[in-house]
């Protein structure tokens, strides 16, 4: 949100750009996610990412946007850049949003979802106040401040995401796709293995009726 709400101050109050082109931001800021999240989703698979890594993928995103709008903040911005870095923060933003909530439901305690997802509804909501607070009072006429907050902000996320005990290892062994040593696995591989299981069971319990059968049969004779 501050670098949202100090990039579009700077838009209208500095560079006085025509209504037409801040409807053209607008449009692509709030639609162009819808393109970009699902095409993040191949890389995804080919680099076999999880929610962390895709989390520290939107802070990335989220440094390359404030840092370079700090470092050009006293020239005059070309409109294809202003466009194609709407594209990028809002793509940001979606891969942030997206596997914030997936990190929140993996992480969370079993029956306690619910009420970690309110607190995090909560969290979420301060921050973007206290980033509109900033970049329209604080820091209102001086979009160097608005950028330069939300990169130590996206900085200080990414130390925590790397270092804090972070991870959606509890999710994925709940859910059955990975081992609790680890190891991926996969539902054919443990159909066969339940299968295996079950035939080796059923060939010991032959075993096990033969031999007393023949037991029987000896006491007998």
């Amino acid at each position: 949100m501050c670098i949202f709400t100090g990039g579009l101050l700077y838009l209208v109050g500095q560079l006085c750009l025509k209504p037409v082109f801040l409807l053209y931001f607008w449009l692509i800021y709030f639609i162009f996610p819808s393109v970009s999240l699902p095409l993040l989703q191949p890389i995804q698979l080919v680099f076999k990412a999880n929610a962390v890594k895709m989390h520290l993928l939107g802070l990335i995103l989220s440094l390359v946007t404030s840092g370079t709008g700090f470092q050009f903040r006293k020239e005059n911005w070309q409109r294809h850049h202003i466009l194609i870095f709407a594209a990028v923060q809002s793509t940001s933003a979606g891969v942030l949003h997206a596997f914030g909530r997936v990190l929140l439901m993996d992480c969370s305690p079993a029956g306690k979802e619910g009420a970690f997802a309110v607190w995090y509804s909560w969290v979420k909501m301060v921050g973007t106040c206290l980033g509109f607070a900033i970049a329209s009072g604080a820091a209102a006429g001086n979009v160097g401040t608005s950028f330069a907050t939300a990169f130590c902000t996206a900085a200080v996320a990414m130390v925590i995401s790397i270092y804090a005990n972070i991870s959606d290892v509890g999710g994925a062994v709940a859910a059955g796709l990975v081992s609790e040593d680890g190891e991926t696995a996969s539902p054919i591989t443990k159909g066969l293995d339940e299968s295996d299981s079950m035939s080796m069971s059923m060939s010991m319990s032959n075993v096990d009726g033969n031999a007393k059968k023949q037991a029987v049969g000896e006491e007998a004779a």
